[in-house]
């Protein structure tokens, strides 16, 4: 029996936002479902083998699903690290950024440009050559990467700008990753093409206040031009994720 269409709606988001996915990130887009019809769509989901449970951790509230190859190959992406064995860190990130674009995708109805090839479309788009797109080096061999999701016709990006969301990384250093950051867009700041907003994303606030105060430290010059930095929290923590599977 195929899956339903709200079943695949949701299946769609899961991979559109990182792979993984709880019972509570469900409600969070479709607030009007009870625990128990979120349940039963995960269930089902997991029954036809397009999502599978991460077993290991100590969560007491919720439990962990993450996409497969199945699922993969049905949206065009057979061979994304999203359906392979996530190590502690990574899968914690990628809660926390699951978790945020399942939030916003309801509460704000934000525009949300959820993978690297399309960002770089939009950017296009909007006049950006790919000269001035961030880029990842492999193994000598370079390619545009945009890796932080995009926020688009949002509260929080100016007219006709991009919210750049930037996921906390709780294991690595907080002002490097912020500069590393402001780094890979300073081709696209410095040609004033398109509008930018930084927006740090965190579990708790005082994480996140943590961004705004480093980077207005650090960052901010007068000499050098730079976006605006909001601090966003999710007020949720999955510290559980620290437990070795």
């Amino acid at each position: 029996m195929p899956i339903t269409k709200k079943e695949y709606e949701l299946l769609e988001a899961v991979v559109a936002f990182g792979g993984v996915v709880t019972r509570g990130m469900v409600q969070l887009c479709r607030p009007s479902v009870s625990e128990r019809w979120a349940q039963i769509m995960l269930s089902n989901l997991t029954e036809k083998k397009y999502i599978k449970h991460i077993a290991g951790f100590s969560s007491t509230s919720q439990k962990i699903f993450q996409v497969t190859y199945k699922a993969c190959k049905e949206f065009g992406v057979p061979q994304s690290h999203m359906r392979k064995k996530l190590s502690p860190e990574v899968l914690r990130r990628s809660l926390l950024r699951s978790h945020f674009l399942f939030k916003v995708t309801d509460v704000q109805r934000y525009g949300i440009v959820s993978n690297s090839g399309k960002r770089i479309k939009y950017l296009n788009s909007l006049g950006v050559d790919n000269d001035l797109i961030p880029r990842k080096i492999n193994k000598g061999v370079v390619t545009l990467q945009v890796e932080e999701p995009f926020l688009i016709q949002s509260l929080l990006a100016p007219d006709g700008g991009i919210c750049v969301v930037l996921i906390d990384r709780i294991e690595s250093d907080t002002l490097r990753q912020l500069q590393m950051a402001a780094d890979r867009y300073v081709p696209i700041i410095r040609s004033r093409l398109v509008p930018l907003v930084f927006l740090s994303v965190a579990e708790t606030q005082d994480r996140a206040d943590m961004y705004s105060v480093l980077y207005e430290k650090h960052l901010l010059r007068k000499d050098v031009f730079r976006p605006k930095l909001v601090p966003y929290s999710i007020n949720y923590s999955y510290d559980f994720c620290s437990d070795t599977l």
